[in-house]
């Protein structure tokens, strides 16, 4: 179950772990920066789970999935990069990371879950790789700053309300 150390300030993972669980650290409050170790295959659900601190976290090439909610609420998270061994993303993953502003998805990327970036009001425009074959519902929702995005012809279904509430001006 959750570690919920609400003035946990610093963590560091020990380079054996290969998964982290279900709500492993939800509500650590305090933490600014996390880095995931080559050692871990997968993010759990609600992992990091309103880090509403959180500015930064480094993910490495070995990660396979990153699952429903796992930066969810992390308020003050600013920019992602998803590496090139993910093929998912879960739903909620990156919901509600109101300062998030640039995304960067990896070119093996399969698969973008329901609601991921609804409410990234802070989100400006995103280049969905050719690998995506779907885009979950809600996913781009109220993501109010988004001024273009790119979506390839490998996409196959787009979900409902994808880009609902949003100011897009540019989408190809």
């Amino acid at each position: 179950k959750a570690i919920k150390c609400i003035d946990l300030s610093g963590v560091t993972i020990p380079s054996n772990v290969k998964s982290m669980n279900i709500e492993c650290f939800r509500y650590s409050g305090r933490l600014t920066s996390v880095t995931i170790p080559s050692s871990v295959t997968s993010i759990g659900y609600q992992c990091f789970y309103c880090y509403i601190r959180l500015e930064s976290v480094t993910m490495t090439s070995n990660l396979k999935s990153i699952t429903n909610k796992c930066f969810c609420g992390c308020m003050s998270l600013k920019n992602v990069t998803i590496p090139s061994s993910v093929t998912s993303i879960g739903e909620y993953c990156f919901g509600y990371c109101d300062k998030l502003d640039s995304i960067t998805i990896s070119s093996n990327l399969r698969s973008i879950g329901n609601e991921c970036f609804d409410g990234c009001y802070n989100l400006n425009n995103i280049t969905i790789p050719s690998s995506v074959i779907s885009i979950g519902n809600w996913c781009f929702c109220r993501c109010s700053k988004l001024s273009s995005i790119t979506i390839p012809k490998s996409v196959i279904l787009i979900g409902s309300g994808c880009l609902l509430s949003n100011t897009v001006v540019h989408q190809n």
